[in-house]
């Protein structure tokens, strides 16, 4: 994601749709709606995400991982689950399969 691309999604399709919501909802033209963005780098100055009376505007740093379910601790779960998997199954002691002898195979049946 660029800054570019970002500016591009907010004005052609983030601003667009906000507006057709205030339409199907009956609000007047003139209300006011805020995108709340983190602080990713790739996301252009909040003064250049205006369009009328739609705003952008920053959370607080490290406040992300409080409202945002997936960062509260299920991603690390996940990865720590896969790390003692991956360890697990690359540290395994590789089984040769024996050829059984003639006798052997006798004395199974």
């Amino acid at each position: 994601m660029t800054a570019a691309l970002f500016k591009d999604w907010c004005f052609h399709h983030f601003v667009p749709e906000v507006k057709e919501s205030f339409k199907s909802f009956g609000l007047p033209e003139d209300t006011k709606a805020i995108l709340l963005l983190d602080n990713c780098k790739a996301h252009p100055p909040v003064d250049e995400l205006v369009s009328g009376h739609i705003v952008a505007t920053l959370l607080p740093p490290n406040v992300t991982s409080l409202i945002q379910p997936m960062d509260q601790r299920v991603i690390q779960n996940f990865k720590c689950f896969y790390r003692r998997s991956f360890i697990q199954v690359t540290q395994m002691p590789k089984r040769k399969k024996r050829k059984k002898s003639a006798g052997q195979k006798l004395q199974n049946h």
